[in-house]
C-alpha cells in the first residue's frame, strides 16, 4: 500500500507563493538578515540559510520575483565591506502592484 508522501519544502513554498504578491515578497527581502553567514551563532546561520533558500523558491514562483531579487541583491552587495571600491547601487523601489 502506498502511503501519501509529505510535500517537499519546494512544493510547500510554491503553494504558499500562489497567494504572495510582489509587494509581500519585497517586504520579505526587507526583513531578511543579509549578513546571516557572518554570525558566530549556528542557530542564526541556519535560520538565515533556510530563509535565503525560501526566498529563492519564492522568487521563482512569483511573477517578477527573480528580477526583484536580482536588483535587491545587487543593492545589498554594492558598497559593502566585502567589495570596497564598488559604487553603491540604489535599493529598488517597493512595487506598487
Amino acid at each position: 500500500m502506498n502511503q501519501p508522501t509529505e510535500p517537499t519544502y519546494a512544493e510547500q513554498c510554491a503553494a504558499h507563493c500562489k497567494t504572495m504578491t510582489l509587494q509581500q515578497f519585497y517586504d520579505e527581502l526587507e526583513r531578511h538578515d543579509w549578513n546571516y553567514m557572518m554570525s558566530d551563532s549556528d542557530e542564526v546561520y541556519q535560520r538565515g540559510k533556510a530563509n535565503a533558500e525560501r526566498i529563492g523558491y519564492e522568487a521563482n514562483a512569483i511573477p517578477g520575483g527573480i528580477e526583484l531579487l536580482k536588483k535587491y541583491t545587487e543593492h545589498i552587495l554594492s558598497g559593502s565591506c566585502f567589495y570596497s571600491g564598488v559604487k553603491p547601487i540604489q535599493k529598488p523601489e517597493r512595487p506598487t502592484q
